[in-house]
C-alpha cells in the first residue's frame, strides 16, 4: 500500500469516527420528522456541520445551512451584552433602578436594579411560566377589542402591547416574590423589561441596536429579531410539537405573541457559529468580552472602565479589583448563572451554556469553552433533548 493512500485511509477513518461521535444521537431524525442543525466550532471555524430532518414537513423542505431557527431564551445573553455595552458608553448603569425607567411604578421598583434583571434576582414573577401571572396577563389582554380582532384573523400581538400589559401586571403586585438580590428565580419578565430599557437608554429600537452593535459587525447577515413588522423570512423553519413521537406524528406550532429581550432572535447555524467564535476569541476589546464571560462577576460596574484610557494593564488591574470584591453569582436550579449564561466546570475548565425553547416550540442549545476554544451548537425546530455530552465533544475536538 502506498503511503499517501494509507494516510488518506487513516484520515477518512478518523473523520468517520468523529462524525459518528456527534451524529449518533440524531439517527432517528429523517424525512418524516422535524430536525436539527448541529455544529462544532473550533478556533474560529465551523469544523463540524450536519443537518438532520425537515424544516417543513408539509412541503418536505430539508434543514440545511440556510434554515432560520428561533433561538428562544438563548437571546438573553445577547441582551445582557447590549446592556453592558451601553454601560461602557455611559448611557445607563446596571445599578439603575426599575423606577428610573418606569416612574409610574410602585415604590418597590426602586429596589430592583438592572443587574437584578440580568441575573434573575429581581423577584419579578415570570409572565410566561408562572401560572398565576400568566392567567392575569391573559385576562388583561383579552379585554382589548382590537387584539381579539387581530388574533381571529391571525395577526400577532404587537410587542408594545405585550410589554404594556406585563408591566401593568407587575405594577399591580404589592411586592416582588422575594427581596431583590437575596434569591434567584428564572424570569422572562426581567429580560422583557431590559429590552425596553435599552431602547429608552439608546434612543433606537432594540432590534436596530442588536443589528448595529452585534449582528452587522460580525457579518451575521441571516440573523435578526422578530417583530410585528417582520416580513416573511425565506428559509424559516416551522416549529413542531410531537403528538405521538413513536409514530412520528407532529403538529405545527406557531405563536402570535411578539416578545424581545427574553427571546426573539432568529438565526442560522453558520451565523450563530460566528457569534460563538467571537465570544471565544474576540477580535477587539478583549477586556470587555473576557469581563462579560467572567464566572465570578454577578454585577458589572464595567462602565467605570471608560475612565481608564491609558494602558490595558491599568484597566486590567482595575477590573480584577472589582471582580475580587464581588460575591458569588446567582444560581438557577443550583447552577451558577451570569450575564444570561449558565456556568459549569467540566474537567476543571469553565463552560458557558444556555438552552432555548421558543414559544413556537423550537428547541436550541449551545455551549462554549474558551480555554479549549471549542463550542457546540444544536438548533432544532422542535423540543429535542438528545445531545452529545460536553465531555464527548471535548474528547473529540479539544487539543
Amino acid at each position: 500500500m502506498k503511503i499517501p493512500l494509507l494516510i488518506f485511509t487513516i484520515l477518512n477513518t478518523i473523520t468517520f469516527t468523529v462524525d459518528a461521535n456527534v451524529s449518533d444521537g440524531f439517527s432517528e431524525l429523517n424525512s418524516q420528522t422535524p430536525g436539527c442543525a448541529v455544529g462544532v466550532v473550533k478556533k474560529g471555524e465551523l469544523v463540524y456541520e450536519r443537518y438532520f430532518g425537515q424544516a417543513n414537513l408539509r412541503y418536505q423542505v430539508p434543514i440545511d445551512k440556510k434554515t432560520v431557527f428561533n433561538l428562544g431564551s438563548i437571546t438573553k445573553h445577547f441582551t445582557a451584552v447590549l446592556a453592558l455595552q451601553l454601560e461602557v458608553k455611559g448611557q445607563l448603569s446596571l445599578n439603575d433602578s426599575l423606577k428610573k425607567y418606569y416612574p409610574q411604578g410602585p415604590r418597590w421598583f426602586e429596589n430592583i436594579k438592572l443587574h437584578h434583571l440580568i441575573n434573575h434576582q429581581s423577584g419579578l414573577p415570570d409572565y410566561l411560566n408562572d401560572e398565576k401571572t400568566r392567567e392575569e396577563l391573559v385576562k388583561r389582554v383579552s379585554t382589548i377589542p382590537h387584539v381579539l380582532e387581530d388574533l381571529v384573523v391571525g395577526k400577532p400581538i404587537a410587542h408594545d402591547v405585550t410589554l404594556m400589559h406585563v408591566l401593568d401586571t407587575m405594577m399591580a403586585l404589592s411586592a416582588p416574590s422575594f427581596k431583590p438580590g437575596e434569591n434567584s428565580s428564572y424570569s422572562n419578565t426581567g429580560y422583557l423589561f431590559l429590552a425596553d430599557i435599552l431602547e429608552k437608554a439608546s434612543g433606537i429600537p432594540f432590534s436596530d441596536l442588536a443589528k448595529k452593535q452585534l449582528f452587522k459587525p460580525l457579518g451575521m447577515s441571516s440573523t435578526e429579531l422578530v417583530s410585528s413588522q417582520t416580513i416573511e423570512i425565506p428559509w424559516s423553519a416551522t416549529g413542531y410539537s410531537a403528538v405521538n413521537p413513536p409514530t412520528y406524528k407532529y403538529r405545527r406550532n406557531s405563536s402570535n405573541l411578539i416578545t424581545q429581550g427574553d427571546g426573539g432572535i432568529l438565526s442560522t447555524l453558520p451565523d450563530f457559529a460566528k457569534w460563538i467564535s467571537h465570544l471565544m476569541s474576540p477580535i477587539d476589546d478583549k477586556l470587555f468580552w473576557s469581563t462579560f464571560l467572567h464566572a465570578m462577576k454577578p454585577v458589572s460596574n464595567i462602565g467605570e472602565l471608560s475612565s481608564f484610557q491609558n494602558t490595558d494593564d491599568s484597566r486590567g488591574h482595575f477590573i480584577s479589583q472589582i471582580l475580587s470584591s464581588l460575591k458569588t453569582v446567582s444560581k438557577i436550579g443550583g447552577v451558577p448563572y451570569n450575564n444570561g449564561l449558565f456556568i459549569r466546570k467540566v474537567k476543571g475548565e469553565t463552560v458557558y451554556s444556555h438552552r432555548g425553547l421558543s414559544i413556537d416550540s423550537m428547541g436550541s442549545y449551545f455551549w462554549l469553552s474558551p480555554s479549549h476554544n471549542v463550542g457546540y451548537i444544536q438548533l432544532c425546530n422542535f423540543s429535542f433533548d438528545k445531545r452529545p455530552s460536553v465531555n464527548e465533544i471535548l474528547h473529540t475536538y479539544a487539543d
